[in-house]
């Protein structure tokens, strides 16, 4: 590896973003996010209809520097104004993001949702934990599994 490519994988911050409506899921999303992202970005909004505008740069995302392009996109099922499954359709719809991992979590564990999620295109689909080492655990295997694979561990962790 040159220096030059050494600067810029040092340079290189994960962006996850979390589209979910609920305050007290986003804050226990973050606070997972600040434990065991290993650097990871996570912006957060709060329905689809935000989560469209954040991923085109519009309304009040117009800035890409401070919203930039996620690696991965985490929405929740159940939103306002326009549902994680039509926004995953969106993204699968757009050639500029079709590609970009989308991990559905809701508190269903409904088995309909489940497949619909997958037939719409999912990369992943994940029931919302109650515990602080659940949501410790799911994004830690976000970050392995999407971000970087040698990147988190929970050892020590109470569970």
């Amino acid at each position: 590896m040159s220096l030059n490519n050494k600067a810029i994988d040092e340079q290189y911050v994960p962006i996850i973003l979390l589209a979910e409506d609920n305050t007290a899921d986003q804050n226990f999303f973050s606070r997972a996010v600040l434990r065991h992202g290993e650097g990871a970005m996570l912006k957060t909004v709060n329905n689809g209809v935000e989560a469209i505008s954040y991923l085109e740069n519009s309304g009040k995302f117009t800035n890409q520097e401070e919203n930039p392009t996620p690696n991965v996109i985490v929405l929740d099922i159940n939103m306002p104004r326009l549902d994680g499954k039509k926004v995953l359709g969106w993204i699968r719809e757009n050639k500029d993001l079709n590609t970009t991992p989308v991990v559905m979590m809701s508190t269903s564990d409904n088995e309909n949702d489940v497949s619909e999620s997958y037939k719409l295109g999912a990369n992943d689909y994940l029931t919302k934990p109650s515990t602080v080492s659940g949501m410790n655990s799911i994004v830690c295997n976000l970050q392995k599994k999407w971000l970087n694979p040698s990147g988190c561990s929970l050892k020590g962790e109470n569970k």
